[in-house]
């Protein structure tokens, strides 16, 4: 603090805040189960509060506050502690306007784990709607459970189905030391909230169910936003900003049809192998991303985007494609193909094959496309069954000059 004042000059609970007490060798005896409990009894006070004298709401809300420590929430609750039930739960936070904070603000500073290995159970659960939980890490290390890849699966992070957006996760960071036993967060339900600068592990952020929020500067392994690593289909339908995925994120696999801006994701991301319909922009995708399994549609749009030393096209592809690069080394593999019906429309784009008899754009059947300012190494840059409707054209709704993308 500043100016002299400690932490220790605060009261430990006030009418808006309740400091979480740990145990140390000034008060009891250092244990982080004894910190788990702490956090409880603390969150327990914190429902109870009434800043200013009122009711808690939106603008009146209370903070449970976490010191720099470890907070061990163990198998969950077996005894009942400062009323929580005893059937092995984590942290509940079921009180909406209680926040859950760290301190410092560094989300490795304050570190919240569990053993818990028991279905529909987590390490942090969240049932309530209007919560933020800021800068803390949330971690579950259970060897004692057998995934079975639904949404019973325990997890470091266990919130409730579809949370609305007042449901915030800013700098938080989720971990799993159970890999094939927990998620760093729960899977097969619906992501709807608000995301910024957090990371998740494998499976995170939506997996095997929808990624419908908002996420900003956050960071996924394999399957994450709406992907799957494994056989489960997502959806990545919500907004995403300086977001980065492993393979198969970004609705890999199933259906990306969000937005996406400034994103990265690994091998059969963007929808690859299912249906990219969204709005993509200064993306980057590894081999199969934006590869569709079926049509994207005629609103989907690339901008800027990124692929190269890929071995697959991109398939089914009716929208809009401007200042984009992507490259296919596959031996005389096309580098683009589109879809049987709609006119796809690419402008200033860097279309590249590996010289051999692929093309850069290709169709199946006879497709109007209209192409301009194409850049290729293809020996034929279009196949015979594309007919470009209007040459070099540039239509007024997507005028790319070097960088810069201006709409009229």
């Amino acid at each position: 603090m500043t100016n002299g004042t400690k932490i220790c000059d605060f009261p430990m609970v006030d009418d808006s805040y309740v400091i979480v007490e740990r145990l140390s060798s000034r008060v009891g005896t250092p244990s982080d189960v004894g910190n788990g409990d702490a956090l409880r009894r603390a969150y327990a006070e914190a429902v109870a509060l009434t800043p200013g004298g009122n009711a808690l709401a939106t603008r009146n809300r209370a903070a449970v506050i976490l010191p720099p420590g470890r907070y061990d929430m163990g198998l969950g609750a077996t005894v009942e502690v400062a009323g929580a039930d005893e059937d092995n739960h984590g942290l509940i936070l079921d009180t909406e306007f209680v926040d859950l904070i760290g301190l410092t603000g560094k989300k490795e500073d304050v570190v919240i784990t569990s053993q818990i290995a028991t279905a529909s159970r987590g390490t942090v659960e969240q049932p309530a709607d209007d919560v933020e939980i800021r800068g803390v890490t949330l971690d579950i290390d259970s060897a004692a459970f057998v995934l079975t890849h639904t949404a019973t699966d325990p997890a470091a992070y266990f919130p409730e189905d579809s949370l609305g957006i007042t449901a915030r996760l800013v700098d938080v960071e989720c971990t799993t030391q159970a890999i094939g036993n927990a998620w760093s967060m729960r899977i097969g339900i619906e992501y709807s909230g608000t995301f910024i600068g957090c990371t998740g592990g494998t499976d995170s952020f939506g997996t095997a169910g929808t990624a419908s929020g908002t996420f900003t500067g956050c960071v996924g392994g394999n399957g994450s936003f709406g992907g799957s690593s494994f056989a489960g289909l997502g959806t990545a339908s919500g907004t995403f900003t300086g977001c980065v995925g492993g393979n198969g994120s970004f609705g890999g696999g199933s259906t990306a049809s969000g937005t996406f801006t400034d994103c990265a994701g690994g091998v059969d991301s963007f929808g690859g192998g299912g249906t990219a319909s969204g709005a993509f922009t200064n993306c980057v995708g590894g081999n199969g991303s934006w590869n569709g399994n079926s049509d994207s549609g005629l609103t989907a749009v690339l901008r800027r985007c990124r692929s190269i030393a890929r071995t697959e096209p991109i398939t089914h592809w009716q929208g809009l494609m401007i200042g984009c690069e992507f490259e296919n080394i596959g031996t005389d593999e096309n580098c683009v193909e589109v879809a049987t019906t709609g006119v796809a429309r690419f402008y200033n784009n860097i279309l590249l094959t590996d010289g051999g008899s692929g093309n850069a754009i290709w169709a199946a059947a006879a497709e109007d496309a209209i192409v301009g300012g194409l850049i290729t190494n293809a020996t034929t840059p279009l196949h015979a069954n594309v007919t470009n409707l209007v040459g070099d054209f540039l239509d007024a709704d997507a005028l790319v000059i070097g960088d810069a993308d201006v709409s009229f």
